[in-house]
């Protein structure tokens, strides 16, 4: 197999630059480089580094070794720190190109080996990225369980159970000296059921993992000068809208995101809906339309001034502001909503002034209670990925079919169907998983 090395920090202009290496010519590389003794494992030391081309000083490093197999691709495993100019990094790169059997890394390709070489399975490795680009606490604590494994164990404990069934049945299969016994057939449904009744609650999840991974979507809407613009800054703490008298300034959707009680929240400010002939606003007024279609959760803003709104726009996912209550002598939030008939909404109904920061801090509790009723606590790993969702739907339609009135060749074949759509998701799948079950109820010496 060949060596891989590349550059593992940020190639933008900072104080310092890691490069890694790894397979099995990685300790010759330090050779190349200068280093004449054989670092001990996992000690970092100091060492200057020589461009063989010229024997010229390139810099000095902080190498830190990585023996196999404790290392992050199961390979010898060599990391420098440079500091980072692009000359050394670019002339370091040329030095190793020059060398038999390196070449730089595909991407990804160092956690494909640590895969291929049994440090992590599939479901650790697409955390990795889930990690990197987390932004959020909860991004965080979700990309870290299952980094650390709780996702991929909960997928390997349902294979395993698979693969008992499957034992029980290939069993019978082999060695047919009687006919299956009662309480194997009993045992092999009572598989099934469990895993039916998990997989099934599993799904049905309302996409929360996928949720936190990709950001929460909320859409403001309202008519034209309502104040939304106003709001989407106010929330962000920064002017990213135009806030203008002038009705119909914002034609296209802005979008921002935020963090809010550690979630991911992906904002958008729409155009005003209004009726107009302008086909430029109108397919602003379209876009934001469509936008609030498949949002998480809405915030309808009205300006009690001019206190016309489509009651079409308001369900529960929508959160109602009274905007410019300070322009309203002796306003009444309990007869607007009667009035509007908005009773069953109420509790997300508030009046404000954005201008005047009236109510402002009811406001940011209001979003923040709504959007936490969105992602509830789980008790068990969530689906980060359409991947995942789309395996598991298949194994849980096929245990729905499974029936011992078929032949037993194919209620095995069925099961094994299963095992291998979950073995796709962890990229664990061996026929000698089944047979290490079978056998390990044997006398020794059998």
């Amino acid at each position: 197999m060949s060596t891989i090395f590349a550059l593992i920090t940020s190639p933008s202009r900072a104080g310092v630059a890691i490069i890694r290496i790894s397979g099995p010519d990685a300790l010759n590389c330090l050779k190349v480089l200068g280093c004449k003794k054989i670092p001990q494992s996992h000690q970092t030391f100091l060492q200057k580094l020589y461009n063989p081309l010229n024997n010229q000083l390139l810099d000095q490093a902080l190498i830190t070794y990585f023996k196999s197999p404790k290392s992050y691709t199961a390979e010898d495993v060599v990391e420098i720190n440079l500091h980072a100019s692009p000359f050394i990094i670019k002339t370091l790169h040329h030095i190793l190109l020059q060398q038999k059997n390196i070449r730089l890394s595909l991407p990804g390709e160092f956690s494909k080996r640590a895969f291929l070489n049994g440090k992590i399975d599939l479901v650790q490795a697409q955390a990795i990225p889930d990690l990197i680009a987390s932004e959020t606490e909860i991004q965080h604590q979700q990309a870290i369980k299952q980094l650390a494994g709780e996702l991929g164990n909960l997928y390997e404990k349902w294979r395993t159970m698979l693969l008992e069934a499957i034992a029980l049945i290939q069993a019978n299969i082999d060695f047919p000296d009687d006919d299956i016994p009662t309480s194997t057939i009993l045992r092999i449904e009572e598989i099934v059921r469990t895993l039916i009744n998990e997989i099934k609650n599993h799904l049905d999840d309302n996409y929360i993992g996928q949720k936190i991974k990709d950001g929460l979507n909320l859409v403001i809407l309202g008519s034209v000068n309502a104040g939304k613009s106003t709001l989407i800054n106010f929330l962000t703490k920064s002017e990213i809208a135009i806030v203008s008298d002038i009705a119909g300034t914002t034609r296209d959707i802005i979008e921002t995101h935020l963090s809010i009680k550690g979630l991911m929240v992906r904002i958008a400010d729409t155009a005003g809906i209004r009726t107009t002939s302008d086909p430029i606003e109108q397919e602003g007024i379209n876009r934001a339309l469509k936008k609030s279609q498949n949002a998480d959760l809405k915030i309808l803003v009205i300006d009690l001034q001019n206190p016309s709104f489509d009651h079409h726009l308001i369900d529960n996912k929508t959160i109602v502001l009274l905007n410019k209550v300070d322009k309203i002598k002796n306003f009444n939030l309990k007869s607007f909503i009667e009035k509007n008939s908005l009773n069953n909404y109420a509790d997300k109904i508030l009046e404000i002034s954005l201008t005047n920061n009236i109510n402002s801090s009811q406001l940011i509790t209001l979003i923040e209670d709504e959007v936490e009723k969105l992602i509830p606590k789980l008790n068990y790993p969530a689906i980060t990925q359409e991947r995942y969702r789309t395996i598991l739907q298949n194994c849980l339609e096929n245990l729905k079919n499974f029936s011992f009135t078929n032949n037993i060749e194919i209620s095995a074949h069925e099961l094994w169907q299963t095992s291998v759509e979950l073995g796709k998701i962890t990229g664990k799948f061996d026929i000698e998983s089944i047979l290490d079950i079978i056998f390990s109820s044997f006398c020794i010496g059998k």
